[in-house]
């Protein structure tokens, strides 16, 4: 009928992505831009930090951060982004002595 629809990811202000096999990206919209936060495969905070570019989708800004990390090779998977926000939390109180396999 002549309507076309925006691609619904593009659309999304949150997302989680996990990276390789041993890290996790989560981005964030914010007022400014993008929060963005890496985690490692434990869920243990490892980086993170803010892109101030509101102009950008959160595809841009994902792909800006692997870029900038030198992973733009590794794949990638979106992750269910309530499913993943709680771990950091739920894990911030235990050790975690394991290695990352």
């Amino acid at each position: 009928n002549g309507v076309v629809s925006p691609e619904p990811e593009l659309l999304k202000d949150q997302a989680v992505w996990q990276i390789g096999h041993k890290e996790y990206l989560s981005i964030q919209a914010t007022d400014d831009g993008w929060d963005y936060s890496i985690y490692d495969c434990s869920f243990g905070e490892i980086d993170g930090g803010q892109i101030d570019l509101e102009s950008i989708t959160i595809q841009e800004c994902r792909d800006m951060l692997l870029q900038d990390l030198g992973w733009q090779s590794r794949n990638f998977t979106e992750m269910d982004f309530d499913m993943v926000d709680t771990i950091p939390r739920a894990a911030a109180g235990k050790k975690n002595s394991e290695e990352c396999l």
